[in-house]
């Protein structure tokens, strides 16, 4: 490690306390001693409150790891820094964390005094031959904290700001010295027993290829698509009172033939009852519902998340730690027209995109599912995928629709019957039990 100087900067209540203690906590668990000094905090109750985060600064401190200093009031600045280089050292501290620095810049009236103590924190990088991490208090309206930030190697600006009535926390880049900056503005949040989790977005400069042809194995499909990509996605859309469950069951079917796991992240409905629908569909086309659950068993994993409880950025979060834990090969969102209420129009779209984007880069299928809410909104989803399926109704009728519309990139739109679709369906259902008899 070599000689480092951070600044951690930002307004109240930003987080500021649970980053540097973060830092501190992780580096003396791979054996770097910490020393935390701190002019606020209270042993007993910071000691706590990280423990609820899921640090445990008890354990790590008679271990030796880790060493916590209150300083009550400071009134010379010279005894201060005496007392600290003496403590320093006498022990082998590869971090220093000073939380905050504010008292001690406050007591000096001078310019050249602070500058000085600025040199100081500085050159005490280079004495440990590790890091010193100093936190900073921001006033509010200011965008600066010292001169401190100057100096310093790397400049963490931590902020916060209320996104669809959720407090949204970031910390923006402004500096890091030796390391390229190429995404400037990081979300992260504090959780219990899990403590600062940062989330970098999935933004990736180009759009990313497909990967291999899956040949549908029935004929309607096939005459329609030819085929599907790993990595495309597919736009599924349907009037709010005449859903289609057939045509998920077709696509379903399709990808277990091919052995591929799906995820089922439902805005909508409970794990139980998206299972039980598809369950059903199985068996209308001659499954045995013994056979049909234990397909599901095997290939498909539902989860259910509510939008209403994330911002926007949040939710992707959410959904890409699930995806990623999963390892799936098809995610199928059900109920996107209520999560797409969750923020503005912008933010959406622009989340959503990236998100895809990410996807398409593992070689991810996407199915988006959701009503028919607008054209406008029909419109703009549409343009995000590579393929669209279009159930209509007649006004007023309670049967399925008589015709569905297909369109994929580079092929001509098609339409396709109810007994078309039933009839590949039963052709799926068919080369499934061959497969299954021929023990592949």
């Amino acid at each position: 490690m070599s000689p480092y100087v951070m600044l951690i900067t930002g307004n109240p209540g930003s987080g500021k306390t649970t980053l540097a203690s973060t830092i501190c906590y992780k580096n003396a668990l791979i054996g770097r001693k910490c020393l935390y000094v701190t002019f606020y905090e209270q042993k007993e109750s910071f000691f706590r409150y990280m423990k609820n985060l899921g640090m445990d600064f008890e354990s790590a401190g008679s271990k030796g790891l880790l060493s916590f200093i209150r300083v009550p009031v400071v009134s010379n600045i010279d005894a201060f820094v005496e007392a600290l280089t003496s403590l320093i050292s006498s022990n082998s501290y590869r971090i220093v964390v000073i939380d905050s620095i504010n008292p001690l810049f406050e007591i000096l009236e001078s310019r050249s005094r602070r500058a000085w103590l600025t040199n100081f924190f500085y050159n005490l990088a280079q004495v440990i031959n590790g890091l010193v991490v100093l936190v900073a208090e921001l006033p509010y309206g200011l965008e600066t904290s010292s001169a401190t930030e100057f100096v310093a190697d790397a400049v963490i600006v931590l902020k916060q700001s209320i996104e669809d009535g959720f407090l949204v926390r970031f910390m923006e880049i402004r500096k890091a010295r030796g390391i390229p900056v190429t995404l400037a503005e990081i979300p992260f949040f504090i959780e219990e027993n899990v403590g600062l989790r940062v989330w970098v977005p999935p933004v990736l400069s180009e759009v990313s290829p497909e990967g291999e042809e899956l040949v549908f194995k029935c004929e309607a499909l096939r005459k329609a698509w030819t085929a599907i990509r790993r990595g495309e996605v597919i736009y599924v859309t349907y009037p709010p009172d005449c859903r289609y469950p057939d045509v998920v069951a077709l696509i379903a079917l399709q990808f277990i033939i091919y052995g591929m796991k799906l995820l089922v992240v439902s805005y909508r409905y409970p794990p139980n009852v998206i299972e039980e629908i598809l369950v059903s569909q199985l068996v209308k086309y001659g499954v045995r519902e013994s056979s049909a659950r234990e397909l599901l068993r095997k290939y498909l994993k539902v989860v259910s998340i509510n939008p209403f409880s994330y911002s926007v950025s949040q939710l992707v979060m959410k959904e890409l730690e699930i995806i990623n834990s999963e390892k799936s090969d098809v995610v199928v969102f059900h109920g996107i027209e209520v999560a797409r209420a969750v923020s503005d129009s912008k933010t959406y779209i622009r989340e959503l995109f990236n998100e895809i984007n990410y996807l398409k880069n593992r070689k991810i299928i996407v199915v988006r599912l959701s009503s028919h809410i607008s054209d406008e909104v029909y419109r703009i989803d549409s343009s995000l995928t590579d393929a669209v399926i279009r159930v209509s109704c007649e006004e007023g009728a309670s049967r399925p629709p008589p015709a569905t519309y297909l369109w994929r990139k580079m092929h001509e739109p098609h339409y396709i019957t109810v007994d078309e679709i039933r009839g590949c369906a039963y052709e799926l259902v068919k080369y499934l039990s061959q497969e299954s008899a021929e023990g592949k």
